[in-house]
C-alpha cells in the first residue's frame, strides 16, 4: 500500500508552510522597527498624558475642552497600552516560568468574566485533563485566556450565547506536529475555547494572527491582540487554531506541553 501523500496533500502542505513563513518574515520586520522606537513613543505618550492630566486640573468639568482633553488623555493611554503589547510580543527577556496548575487559571478568569457578563450569555466549563500542570508564565497564561473569552462573548454579542472552555490531554506524534513546526512530539494540554457568536467571515480566519491585520470578523478585536497570543503560546512551545463558520460561532484551540516530571507547586 502506497503511504506517500498526494499531490493535493503536498499543494495543501506547501500552501501552509508559505503562510508560516510570511508570518514569520511579518513579525520578524515589525520586531525590528520596535527595538529603536519603543522607547521613543514611550516618552512622547508620557509626556502628552502628563501636560494633559494638568491641563484637566485647570479645566471646568463639563465644558467642551474638558471633554475633549479627556478623549485625549483616554486616546494617550490606548497607545500606551499598545506599546505595551507590541514590546510583550517582540522584546527578549529572561524567561521567568515556573510550574502552573493551568485549570487554577482557568477559573479566575471565569469567575471574573462572570461578574461582568450580561444573564443571557452562560458559561461551561469543562476540565478533563488528568494533569494540567505546565510550565509557564502565568500572567501571560492569564493574558491568553482572558484574551480569548473576552473575543467570545464579545462576538455574540448583546443577544447572548453559550461560550465554552474545555481543557483535556491530547499525546501527539510525528504526524500530529507535522502541521505546527514549533512543537515538538509529546504530551499536551488542548485548550478550546468556543462560542455561539457570528463567526468570522471572509479571509480573517486565515490571518486573523498577522499582526498588522485587524479582523473585520470581530467587532471590537485588534489583530494585535491576537497576534500577541499567538506569541504567547509559541513561545512555550505550543500552537494555536482557529476554526469558525459564519453564524455557527468561533473555536480557538490552544495547545500547551505538559509538565511530565515530578514538582512541587509553589502555594499561590
Amino acid at each position: 500500500m502506497d503511504n506517500r501523500p498526494s499531490n493535493e496533500e503536498l499543494i495543501h502542505k506547501v500552501k501552509e508552510l508559505e503562510h508560516q513563513l510570511r508570518q514569520a518574515r511579518s513579525m520578524e520586520a515589525i520586531g525590528a522597527l520596535t527595538g529603536g522606537i519603543t522607547h521613543r513613543f514611550n516618552n512622547i505618550l508620557g509626556a502628552i498624558i502628563g501636560c494633559t492630566e494638568l491641563s484637566l486640573l485647570d479645566i471646568e468639568k463639563g465644558t467642551q475642552v474638558h471633554h475633549h482633553l479627556t478623549e485625549v488623555l483616554k486616546a494617550g493611554e490606548r497607545g500606551k497600552n499598545l506599546l505595551k503589547q507590541i514590546q510583550i510580543l517582540y522584546r527578549q527577556k529572561e524567561k521567568t516560568w515556573r510550574p502552573v496548575k493551568i485549570s487554577l487559571i482557568i477559573k479566575e478568569v471565569i469567575q471574573n468574566l462572570r461578574a461582568v457578563l450580561s444573564n443571557n450569555t452562560e458559561i461551561r466549563e469543562s476540565i478533563e485533563a488528568d494533569s494540567d500542570i505546565i510550565e509557564a508564565d502565568p500572567v501571560q497564561i492569564h493574558q491568553v485566556l482572558m484574551n480569548l473569552c473576552t473575543n467570545a462573548y464579545q462576538a455574540m454579542g448583546e443577544e447572548g450565547g453559550v461560550l465554552k472552555v474545555h481543557l483535556a490531554d491530547i499525546d501527539l506524534d510525528y504526524e500530529g506536529v507535522a502541521d505546527y513546526p514549533d512543537m515538538d512530539q509529546g504530551s499536551y494540554l488542548i485548550l478550546s475555547i468556543s462560542d455561539t457568536g457570528h463567526g468570522i467571515k471572509g479571509d480573517a480566519v486565515e490571518r486573523i494572527f498577522d499582526p498588522s491585520y485587524t479582523a473585520t470578523g470581530l467587532e471590537k478585536e485588534q489583530g494585535l491582540g491576537l497576534a500577541v497570543v499567538c506569541c504567547i503560546v509559541r513561545s512555550h512551545g505550543g500552537a494555536i487554531t482557529v476554526q469558525s463558520e459564519p453564524e455557527k460561532g468561533t473555536t480557538f484551540k490552544v495547545f500547551l506541553p505538559k509538565l511530565n516530571k515530578a514538582i512541587t507547586l509553589d502555594k499561590e
